[in-house]
């Protein structure tokens, strides 16, 4: 199926997803951004492809990716049912030619609340590593140091929030399971604000992409630097600019091609780990 209408995704995806609530395609919707499809999957009969390429972004009268350095395609699943603690559960699959972006993110999964910019969690591919980046943790937890190790295979992906926001002696606040494997944990609060309205990104989404295209230029550029200032937030991120579409730098952004499947979300590991559900979520 290479072509599939929002009307008909979203239909789709509701029925047969373990994610209820809304679910729609954002920033860019070119019939290659997302297909079902069945030549790659991990369980069942379908996966979903996600592909971006040079120039792909757009945006609204409340967020523009096109003006903000930014590119992406991602669906997002709203409601999310929040409980004292919450696992999520994915499948992805690099295909062996995916490159990260350098200095470029790619983040390949988050967890945000309405209102809110910075995630409470974002999983990001940079500079030939695997990541995750918590809210208000002054580190990332490395999970993979060399994410050619997962290209050309599924990689199953559980995480476990906790959103607590008092520190509580020994207890652990986020769990991150790579293929079945615990590869880090955190003990401190991974948030420090309420948690209502949180909703679950999955695709693929590009910020400071003029970042890799000013690294990897091969003509004179005059741009103006871009001070992404985060309002309320306190934080402000420094790149080459912020219109990285409008330059001409003699080279495009690479094409990257992800995919999906098996996608959950419950109170419990059992409710999300694929190797203890016998049933697919497509």
């Amino acid at each position: 199926m290479k072509k599939l209408l929002l009307l008909t995704l979203t239909t789709l995806l509701a029925s047969c997803s373990s994610i209820p609530g809304q679910i729609d395609v954002v920033s860019h919707t070119k019939s290659y951004g997302h297909q079902v499809q069945k030549d790659i999957v991990r369980k069942g009969d379908i996966a979903q492809r996600f592909e971006i390429r040079h120039g792909d972004c757009g945006g609204d009268h409340k967020y523009d990716d096109c003006t903000n350095d930014r590119r992406r395609v991602e669906i997002s699943n709203f409601n999310v049912p929040i409980t004292s603690t919450t696992w999520f559960g994915w499948s992805m699959y690099l295909p062996k030619d995916f490159q990260t972006l350098g200095r470029t993110n790619t983040t390949l999964g988050q967890v945000k609340t309405l209102k809110v910019r910075k995630p409470i969690l974002g999983v990001l591919a940079r500079e030939g590593v695997l990541m995750v980046s918590y809210d208000i943790a002054e580190d990332v937890c490395r999970v993979v140091d060399d994410i050619d190790t997962l290209k050309g295979k599924w990689t199953d992906i559980m995480i476990k929030l906790n959103f607590d926001t008092t520190h509580t002696k020994d207890k652990i606040y986020s769990e991150v399971y790579i293929n079945n494997e615990k590869v880090c944990e955190m003990l401190d609060p991974i948030i420090d604000r309420g948690t209502s309205d949180v909703y679950y990104r999955y695709g693929i989404y590009n910020s400071y992409v003029s970042r890799w295209l000013d690294d990897n230029k091969t003509k004179n550029v005059n741009l103006e630097t871009f001070n992404d200032e985060h309002t309320g937030e306190g934080l402000t991120i420094v790149s080459p600019t912020n219109l990285p579409w409008d330059v001409d730098w003699g080279v495009k952004l690479p094409t990257q091609v992800v995919y999906y499947d098996e996608i959950r979300i419950g109170s419990s590991r059992e409710s999300v780990d694929i190797n203890m559900n016998d049933d697919a979520v497509d």
